[in-house]
């Protein structure tokens, strides 16, 4: 309800989402995801 608490939610969420994406990009340019070779 606070809004500091909040601001903490969220950017925990920002900073995990930020991180599955980086990771997703890398793994893309790293053909990782090339199944039909």
């Amino acid at each position: 309800s606070d809004p500091a608490s909040a601001n903490l939610i969220f950017g925990t969420m920002v900073s995990f989402l930020g991180i599955l994406f980086i990771g997703y990009i890398y793994a893309i340019k790293k053909n990782a995801f090339d199944w039909k070779s």
